[in-house]
């Protein structure tokens, strides 16, 4: 059973890296994703440079509900628990956030409530376990306003966090 885990991961992971996050994130760079698709921006805990990465995520009026797939090991994960303050672009829009990790908070009802109606509950709740290999709710709560940022600034900011 573990080993069955572990190689589970390792395909997911081969998988996210050279295939769904590059796609992700080139699909949203070019306007061509659902409401639901995100990047997160993290500082890497080693580099010190910014990463990004494709994460979904619900928003809300102070923040942002996010999941995990492979809870605190995920490269972001890891990021976001050296250095909380994390930045999620939606659209074009930037927000600035803490990140805060909530092991005790069910997963499949946060999945279930974030996407309304039977069927679109049960898709997304059937491809999050696809997906994931140890699912941990993540919230963001925002310390400012959304931003509609040019690339320029957000190069800028970038540097200003390090």
């Amino acid at each position: 059973m573990a080993a069955d885990k572990a190689r589970k991961r390792k395909i997911e992971i081969f998988v996210g890296k050279y295939f769904a996050n590059p796609l992700s994130l080139f699909l949203h760079r070019i306007g061509l994703t659902g409401k639901y698709i995100t990047e997160i921006e993290t500082v890497g805990r080693r580099s010190g440079q910014t990463r990004v990465a494709p994460v979904t995520a619900w928003f809300d009026a102070d923040g942002a509900w996010l999941i995990s797939q492979h809870g605190k090991k995920s490269g972001w994960a890891l990021n976001a628990l050296a250095d909380p303050r994390i930045r999620l672009r939606h659209g074009r829009k930037w927000y600035v956030g803490q990140a805060e990790f909530r092991p005790e908070d069910d997963v499949t009802a946060r999945v279930l409530a974030s996407n309304p109606g039977w069927l679109q509950g049960k898709v997304a709740l059937a491809v999050q376990r696809g997906l994931a290999s140890d699912p941990m709710v993540v919230r963001v709560d925002f310390v400012r306003a959304p931003e509609a940022i040019s690339r320029e600034a957000s190069d800028h900011a970038r540097h200003e966090r390090r």
